[in-house]
């Protein structure tokens, strides 16, 4: 059973959601930005970090690219669903790369992004919920959609002609 089961507006649920994920993301971003000016730009480990929400590591270098990766989703959530469905894709696989990078590089001398354990469940969290519409939409829309052109059926119904929609140009076959 799809998440949007009953309700056939996921284009609108995919804005929705570029929206308000995006919005927090650059929000986020742009505190880790006040909060970091002083500090190292990259690579200062979360000792050395700054702090947003008194928790969340982070330098400004992941902070520029939360406030670039929130700004891409609000900006294609107000372009279309089409734009939006790309974006959330696209930016959820990045934030979720960069959670998944944030366990791997997590107090070492590989974290550029100075990540702490609050800071990457942020970044997996975020990402998996610009991931899961978008994906589910897809499928939803590829079921949904079915065969464009409609053959005639072998028992003759449909008197001899295509039925469904007319083909571009206007001739039916």
């Amino acid at each position: 059973m799809s998440l949007f089961a009953g309700y056939d507006d996921s284009g609108r649920t995919n804005r929705v959601v570029g929206a308000v994920l995006g919005a927090a993301l650059a929000l986020l971003g742009a505190a880790g930005i006040a909060v970091s000016l002083g500090h190292p730009f990259a690579g200062s480990g979360s000792p050395h970090a700054a702090k947003v929400l008194s928790s969340l590591s982070t330098d400004l270098l992941q902070s520029l690219v939360n406030v670039g990766l929130g700004l891409l989703v609000v900006a294609a959530a107000a372009r279309g669903t089409h734009r939006s469905r790309i974006a959330n894709r696209l930016v959820g696989a990045v934030v979720l790369l960069i959670g998944v990078y944030g366990i791997a590089a997590l107090d070492t001398r590989l974290d550029v992004f100075a990540t702490n354990d609050k800071s990457t469940d942020v970044h997996l969290l975020l990402g998996f919920l610009l991931l899961v519409p978008a994906v589910l939409a897809d499928r939803q829309g590829s079921r949904a959609d079915g065969p464009k052109y409609r053959s005639v059926s072998h028992d003759g119904a449909g008197g001899g002609k295509p039925v469904g929609r007319t083909p571009p140009g206007g001739r039916r076959g």
